[in-house]
């Protein structure tokens, strides 16, 4: 008898080991899963603000906006609008550095496109010139003043609509108010104060 009590005691610790062991083995690739997403996600988005920055001007603009003068109070007017989400940062729905702001989910529609999300421009002179003005914009130096009208601009479309689409144009009749047109573009000032992330923004800005 006691000898079945021995066995039956062994069996149950053998049993309670065996739990253990999947117990830790589930809460450490849960963890390792974790990390692993964290890391890709690191990788997903780059850090460096001037490249990030850069090449969201130069796949946001015409393809020769760097020869064109003009252009650039249009490539200054898009910064401001990547700085100021970046200073709304999440409590607006938009994120609190550069390059995160800029590869938001859908903000800005190059960024869905695999061959352009991590690429640079074929012209090297073009590339060059998108990252000094991305340079001097993240150094505060604007060759054209920003009117403090326009200080509340977080978002921009197309002036002609052209690929913007029918939800995209009904959120910005819905929830934005129209301030200026600079260059080829349409900027926009929230219609209530950005305070909150229940509004969001739009699923697909051009």
């Amino acid at each position: 008898m006691r000898r079945i009590k021995i066995a039956l005691l062994v069996g149950l610790l053998g049993i309670l080991g065996i739990f253990g062991v999947m117990i830790w083995e589930s809460l450490s690739g849960k963890k390792a899963s974790t990390e692993k997403r964290r890391s890709m996600v690191s990788r997903v988005v780059p850090t460096d603000e001037v490249t990030c920055l850069a090449r969201n001007l130069a796949y946001e603009t015409l393809p020769n906006s760097h020869k064109n003068p003009e252009a650039r109070r249009e490539l200054e007017a898009i910064m401001h609008v990547v700085f100021e989400r970046r200073r709304l940062g999440r409590r607006a729905g938009y994120r609190n550095t550069t390059c995160e702001v800029i590869y938001q989910r859908a903000q800005f529609s190059w960024t869905l496109k695999r061959a352009l999300r991590y690429a640079i421009p074929r012209d090297r002179t073009r590339w060059k010139y998108m990252q000094a003005v991305a340079r001097d914009g993240l150094a505060d130096r604007f060759q054209y003043a920003w009117p403090s009208t326009h200080r509340c601009v977080v978002s921009y479309k197309r002036a002609d609509n052209k690929h913007v689409g029918r939800k995209p144009a009904v959120w910005f009749r819905k929830r934005m108010r129209p301030v200026a047109v600079i260059g080829e573009h349409q900027f926009y000032c929230a219609k209530k104060k950005m305070s909150t992330t229940k509004e969001g923004s739009p699923k697909r800005r051009a």
